[in-house]
């Protein structure tokens, strides 16, 4: 998890590729045990729990970086992202 924290707030294409999945895959266990909200089959409600920043990161039709070289993901969003993690 910690390469792929480093390789996210590096590059955009990192963050997409490697650390979205990861995060994804936590928000959707969290929203299914803690809130039995399915993330990728009731979006509205999953956005709701998440917020829209962390939203953002982890919905299912999220794109790709348009420039694969763009700084990843700022350390202060990401902070925020784990806080709305924690709250779920």
């Amino acid at each position: 998890m910690e390469n792929e924290v480093i390789l996210g707030v590096g590059s955009a294409f990192d963050l997409r590729l490697r650390l979205v999945p990861r995060l994804h895959a936590l928000a959707a266990g969290l929203l299914g045990a803690r809130r039995q909200v399915q993330l990728d089959h009731a979006p509205d409600e999953a956005r709701r729990i998440l917020g829209d920043e962390m939203w953002d990161l982890v919905r299912s039709d999220s794109p790709l970086p348009a420039d694969r070289q763009a700084r990843g993901i700022p350390i202060d969003r990401l902070a925020r992202v784990v806080d709305s993690l924690e709250r779920i």
